[in-house]
Parts: structure tokens; sequence; C-alpha cells
């Protein structure tokens, strides 16, 4: 993925309809600060493309951690913390196809700073997701 932060995405699809688990691993150029995020992702609506039948375009919303951890540099540096916990809810939309265990996605994170302060925090990516058997 692309980003905020940029890294490595990947998911699990259980038999539940319409829910799934997303993490990923990177660095946050922003705040110097590697990054890690799990979410329960759930699929609000679902688009699919009338040339080709097995080509959707899922809506999804979720909730889950992010922890950032950087050197003590980046708090003078950027105002942040060197070390912080949020709560992220991303919102975003993917594009896939049946069959295929990868897809593409586009995704907003909102969220609240939980530690070591409240404050509002944001990421945002472009990228792809491999879904794990």
């Amino acid at each position: 993925m692309i980003g905020l932060p940029i890294g490595a995405s990947a998911s699990y699809k259980p038999s539940l309809k319409g829910m799934w688990f997303d993490g990923a691993l990177g660095w946050d150029s922003a705040t110097q600060s590697a990054a890690i995020h799990v979410e329960v992702l759930y699929t609000m609506a679902t688009m699919h493309s009338p040339e080709i039948e097995a080509i959707s375009f899922p809506f999804y919303i979720g909730v889950g951690p992010r922890f950032r951890i950087s050197g003590p540099t980046s708090a003078t540096d950027t105002g942040y913390a060197p070390s912080n916990l949020a709560v992220r809810i991303p919102l975003g939309m993917a594009f896939y196809h049946e069959g295929v265990p990868i897809e593409g996605f586009v995704e907003i994170a909102p969220g609240i700073g939980m530690l070591p302060r409240p404050r509002g925090t944001f990421d945002a990516a472009i990228g792809g997701r491999f879904y794990l058997p």
C-alpha cells in the first residue's frame, strides 16, 4: 500500500458473509515511525460490473487499533509522541475479481488517538491486499 503508512497489507476472509479481518505493517514518513494496524471490516454495499460478472466493488467500513513506534526525535520534529496508540475507522472501496486472492483498494481512515493523549488522527492509502487462505 502507498500512503500513510507505506507498507504491506494482508486480509483474512472467514466464512462470515461481508466481514473480514485486515492488517498492515508499514512506515509512516510523515511521523518517521513504524506503524501497525489491525481491523475488522464490514462490507456496507457492493457494486458489480455490468460487463464482467466476476468483478465487484465493495464499499466497506471498519474499526481497529493502530500503534506507532518512533524514535525520540520525532516528538520534537512533528509534535507526535515517540509512540502512540489510536483507534482507526477505515472507510474504503475495493476492486476484486472472484477467484483471485488479490484486490485493489482505496481507503481513508480517520481516528482517535488514545495514548499518550487524545487527538484526532488521519491515515489514507491506495494499494492491494493479498487474501490469506
